[in-house]
């Protein structure tokens, strides 16, 4: 049997219309690989689909005032018309709604948990007393602690760049309802304990690191360089998912 590809690309988000920006930045450089593959006789598996899962959908579907599942079924309908009409060659869009995904990631967090890699631990996080609720880091957005940029989200600034706590925002708001009112309350968490893996995710990166492109390297070799952290899977799901995409799907 020949060599067989997989080519995918970012999941956007179901939290609004598609747009040009989405085509070029997004799919158009994989479908033109796949079509590519295709056209040298290469058995090729083209796939994305729309990512359903995250704060997105629900800052979204709250301010459409639509139940979260409706409203990402009414995206989700929008990205199947955006690439028929953009006659994209997917083998198959999906969406991270459903019961595979489901099966996979309990099975997944089962694994970690077994292993001891999973840990209950209480954290101070921004609670919306207006929304009755905790606020992740798209759900809150403020004055950044290093440069004042007033639209700055919760644990990210898109002007400097600069990564903090959400306790060190200045004059937090909840974009959800637009609330002031914001307390930093306790709460329970769970946390992946990345750091115990801290040596056997080295060796590994050492051994595959230098077959990625440079850019992926550096930025991989840099998280091992200054130390994994043990993250939050609620607040820090997307970091989470990138280490075990890379790296711990391949040893369990």
């Amino acid at each position: 049997m020949g060599q067989k590809y997989l080519i995918t690309s970012a999941l956007p988000y179901v939290n609004g219309e598609l747009h040009i920006g989405h085509l070029v930045g997004c799919w158009l450089p994989s479908d033109v690989y796949a079509r590519f593959c295709r056209a040298q006789g290469r058995d090729v598996l083209y796939v994305c689909g729309a990512d359903e899962h995250g704060t997105p959908a629900i800052v979204g579907a709250a301010k459409e005032n639509m139940p979260i599942l409706e409203y990402n079924n009414k995206y989700y309908e929008k990205h199947l018309q955006a690439v028929s009409d953009f006659k994209l060659s997917f083998d198959l869009y999906g969406r991270t709604h459903t019961e595979l995904q489901e099966k996979l990631v309990q099975d997944l967090f089962t694994r970690l948990e077994n292993q001891g890699l999973i840990e209950e631990r209480e954290t101070v996080q921004p609670f919306s007393v207006d929304d009755n609720m905790f606020l992740a880091d798209r759900q809150l957005e403020g004055t950044c602690p290093k440069c004042g940029y007033d639209k700055a989200r919760g644990d990210q600034c898109d002007n400097c760049s600069a990564t903090y706590e959400a306790t060190e925002l200045k004059n937090p708001h909840s974009t959800i309802s637009g609330s002031t009112n914001i307390e930093m309350r306790p709460t329970k968490n769970l946390f992946f304990l990345a750091s115990k893996m801290q040596d056997e995710w080295r060796k590994w990166l050492l051994e595959h690191a230098p077959k990625w492109s440079k850019t992926a390297s550096a930025i991989a070799m840099g998280w091992a360089n200054e130390g994994l952290r043990d993250t939050s899977i609620i607040f820090g799901g997307k970091t989470l998912f990138v280490f075990i995409n890379n790296f711990w799907v391949n040893i369990i």
